[in-house]
């Protein structure tokens, strides 16, 4: 996680770019979060965090390797 140097009204929270870790939320949260690419998930300081959809985010991210075989991550 880490502030975006460009615009400090936002943050992003960072996942490697190789894996399908973003493509998955974007499938999953696209109403909710918002992306940088195959990269990351981008926070602006001003809204409320969305909690829950993090959390499940983080959790699938620290779980991806055994579960990248499945297809959407087995959710």
């Amino acid at each position: 996680m880490n502030r975006i140097k460009s615009n400090p009204d936002k943050y992003a929270l960072y996942f490697h770019c190789k894996t399908k870790l973003v493509d998955t939320f974007r499938e999953l949260y696209s109403d909710t979060l918002t992306f940088d690419g195959n990269r990351a998930i981008v926070f602006n300081i001003n809204d409320e965090l969305p909690v829950k959809e993090v959390k499940h985010c983080i959790a699938l991210s620290l779980n991806y390797h055994n579960i990248k075989h499945l297809p959407l991550l087995g959710v």
